[in-house]
């Protein structure tokens, strides 16, 4: 009966674990998908103007 009882705890312990595992690792997910979306709307898209642009012909 010893073999038996520490099967059926270990198997209630192995249970808990993963239900805990698998609802921070959803939880994660969430949040990652939260943050994607809102980094990409803070950010606004602006074109900078670094210079001038000048077009050179060579000469023979």
């Amino acid at each position: 009966m010893g073999p038996l009882l520490l099967l059926f705890i270990s198997k209630k312990i192995a249970t808990k674990f993963g239900a805990q595992f698998e609802a921070k690792f959803n939880q994660q997910g969430t949040e990652n998908q939260n943050n994607k979306t809102n980094s990409n709307a803070k950010i606004p898209k602006s074109k900078k103007v670094v210079g001038e642009y000048i077009d050179f012909e060579e000469i023979d």
